[in-house]
C-alpha cells in the first residue's frame, strides 16, 4: 500500500520559537469540510487547529511556533508534514 501524500506547505522554512508558521492543505477530496489538523511538538501532541476548505479542497492556518526541535502536521488523509525548527 502506497503511503498518502504531503498535503501540506508552510513558510517559513525553519521557523524560530514565536514566529508565525503560516500552512495550507490542499485534499480535492475534502471540498468544504471543516478538518482538523493536529499540531505535535516533538513527537507529543501539542495543539489541534482547525480550518475549512474551499470548493477546490483548499484551506489554510497559522500558528505561533512552541519550543521544540521538530513540529509536526498530521490529518489522515496525509503523510505527516515535518517541520524543523530554526
Amino acid at each position: 500500500m502506497m503511503a498518502p501524500p504531503d498535503r501540506f506547505t508552510h513558510s517559513p522554512v525553519n521557523p524560530s520559537p514565536g514566529d508565525e508558521v503560516t500552512f495550507t492543505f490542499d485534499n480535492p477530496e475534502l471540498a468544504n469540510q471543516t478538518i482538523e489538523i493536529e499540531l505535535l511538538v516533538d513527537l507529543v501532541s501539542y495543539d489541534t487547529i482547525e480550518i475549512t476548505l474551499d470548493a477546490k479542497g483548499h484551506g489554510s492556518g497559522s500558528f505561533d511556533c512552541p519550543v521544540g526541535d521538530v513540529l509536526t502536521l498530521e490529518h489522515d488523509s496525509s503523510s505527516d508534514h515535518t517541520i524543523v525548527t530554526g
